[in-house]
């Protein structure tokens, strides 16, 4: 194969650059301030009987918020309530409940010709028959804190929302219906889906109407064959509309969505890896309430935005009953800037078996866990080896404002005492039978990257007068950068801040890190993230390849937002690499 010589380009990001709408002809600047002001609206009290929209400011919300939440409530007393599994409205093509496609916002045209973009003639084959799945956005009130009632949205009407369990090669549409007053974007985060699926954040769902989410849940391949290295495991849900994505998120409008290829379920059935009772999904974010029991969101610009109240499943610092064996429990951390590093309460290590979406090569030790916002570890922690009957799980982690930790990655500072988050209440004698999975215990083979393939070197510099707050240069898509679908190119990421740390995912799929300040990565970074820690004045470089789709995708810091100002990277992947990048409306009217 002939490839493109190896090029270079350099990008800066700074703040600010002035207010530049996308040339979308569906949605206009006045949908953004409609969604962040509706979304404020919604942190007061719903809109009324009749759906008219309220129009309250924020500012009323923060009259009512002094430094601390103003709920007393007694800590450990509500079990962890596990988000119900999302079962499909119907199964097979012939069974579709809907014409797929005949909604407002349509379905991905990859629905009807399965073809890959880099190898013509090629299409992606589907292993399982296609589900059908209806899911409704919706206001809701929560119950976070014992007996009082907090205003939020979420998917189905629960905070969090229902977890998808669907299998490798098994086809999935989500048909979305928005029932809140402001414009959502639904994204799948770790999965490998076409861009009109993908959940960028101006591809909305406007309210009342619906989108079919096309997953076609297929493992990308390389170099032709099928890389099931590729395969994800723990992935997530969540909004990600252009502007106040991270209050929508707060507001409780995120869900894991848990996949399984033929190699985990032979890890599940040869009992190397715990069945699905004692496979745990753990969803934690810090809340901060008015003392009437509504959310108080904070301002980025003010630094009050963190929550003092850790709520886990949506249940603020709860028990949770287990046996005496060993479980899978997978961490998300779901707070808009708050950053994780978790640790058990009697300092015994964690057998980490994943990162992000993806299995590790082997099961690796790791006395703590360290997560920015939307990152994911999946572990395997033996309750039959702790003596006592209670542990607890803390975050040691040292967070005075949204800017990110104190310290730095290689030495981040702890707390002298911990606050912890949740309780295991631990009952009955040590399991007779149990999974085998222990340290070094071989997982999933992974594909190296080559990095001789590498066509395109880019250089991203974020940098900025206040910084937590980034603009591209310029937010025309017009302009936006193109790579080959089919290429792998490397990406230098160079954090100019002194204070602010950001957690940078692209979208599309996996990447490696090759080096952080010219240092290899430590090993539970080593292999494959979607999410990657890059924190102030310090460069990272990565790896990532573009595979199968066109069209347009983002890449974001979770520390930032969505926002015109924010850090916002558009790709739009063409096949043949060329820069001419066409406006979202040119891809789906």
């Amino acid at each position: 194969m002939n490839r493109a010589p190896t090029t270079h380009s350099v990008y800066t990001y700074r703040t600010p650059i002035g207010s530049q709408a996308l040339s979308v002809d569906h949605l206009h600047t006045q949908d953004r301030q409609d969604r962040r002001r509706e979304i404020n609206a919604l942190i007061n009290g719903f809109s009324t009987a009749n759906n008219s929209r309220s129009r309250r400011l924020v500012a009323e919300t923060q009259q009512l918020a002094l430094t601390q939440s103003r709920i007393d409530f007694a800590k450990f007393q509500q079990p962890m309530p596990l988000p119900p599994v999302k079962e499909p409205t119907s199964i097979g093509l012939g069974n579709s409940p809907w014409n797929v496609g005949d909604c407002f916002h349509g379905v991905a045209p990859e629905y009807f010709h399965q073809e890959i973009a880099d190898q013509i003639g090629s299409k992606y084959l589907s292993r399982y028959p296609i589900q059908f799945y209806d899911l409704q956005i919706q206001n809701v009130l929560s119950e976070f804190v014992p007996g009082v009632k907090t205003p939020c949205v979420g998917y189905d009407g629960l905070v969090p929302g229902p977890t998808f369990r669907s299998r490798g090669g098994g086809p999935m549409v989500v048909r979305t219906q928005n029932s809140t007053p402001f414009s959502c974007s639904m994204h799948l985060h770790g999965a490998h889906n076409p861009s009109h699926s993908d959940g960028h954040p101006q591809y909305y769902v406007i309210p009342d109407q619906e989108r079919d989410y096309y997953y076609p849940n297929m493992i990308p391949r390389q170099n032709g064959i099928v890389d099931s290295s590729e395969a994800p495991s723990t992935m997530c849900y969540y909004d990600l509309g252009m502007e106040a994505n991270e209050e929508g998120r707060s507001l409780g409008m995120m869900g894991f969505h848990l996949q399984t290829d033929e190699l985990e379920r032979t890890l599940i059935n040869r009992a190397i890896l715990p069945i699905e009772e004692f496979d745990i999904p753990i969803l934690i974010d810090d809340k901060r309430f008015n003392s009437d029991g509504t959310l108080f969101l904070g301002n980025q610009e003010e630094g009050d935005s963190l929550g003092d109240i850790y709520c886990l499943n949506g249940k603020a610092h709860p028990h949770f009953r287990v046996k005496r064996r060993k479980y899978r429990l997978r961490f998300l951390n779901a707070s808009r800037f708050r950053y994780l590093e978790l640790r058990l309460s009697d300092h015994r290590p964690f057998l980490a078996i994943g990162n992000d979406s993806w299995l590790y090569p082997r099961a690796i030790e790791r006395d703590t866990l360290l997560l920015p916002p939307t990152k994911r570890a999946d572990v395997i922690l033996d309750f039959s080896k702790v003596k006592a009957d209670e542990l607890y799980l803390e975050n040691v982690l040292v967070q005075e404002d949204e800017h990110g930790p104190s310290g730095t990655l290689d030495r981040p500072s702890e707390a002298l005492r911990s606050p912890p988050l949740m309780q295991f209440i631990l009952e009955g004698p040590p399991a007779e039978k149990d999974c085998s999975v222990e340290s070094e215990t071989e997982l999933r083979m992974l594909s190296p990257l080559d990095e001789t393939e590498v066509e395109v070197t880019r250089i991203f510099n974020i940098q900025g007068s206040q910084e937590c707050s980034y603009s591209t240069e310029p937010l025309d898509l017009n302009s936006c950068i193109s790579p080959r679908v089919g290429s792998m190119e490397r990406w230098v990421l160079r954090n100019h801040s002194h204070r602010t740390w950001h957690s940078i995912h692209p979208h599309l799929g996996s990447h490696r890190i090759e080096t952080i300040n010219g240092e290899t990565p430590p090993a539970w970074l080593s292999f494959k993230n979607d999410v990657s820690l890059l924190r102030p004045q310090s460069e990272m470089e990565i790896l990532i390849p573009f595979k199968t789709f066109k069209g347009p995708f983002t890449c974001h810091s979770h520390c930032s937002g969505t926002g015109e100002n924010n850090l916002l990277i558009h790709f739009d992947c063409r096949s043949d690499g060329s820069n001419a990048c066409n406006s979202l409306s040119a891809h789906y009217p």
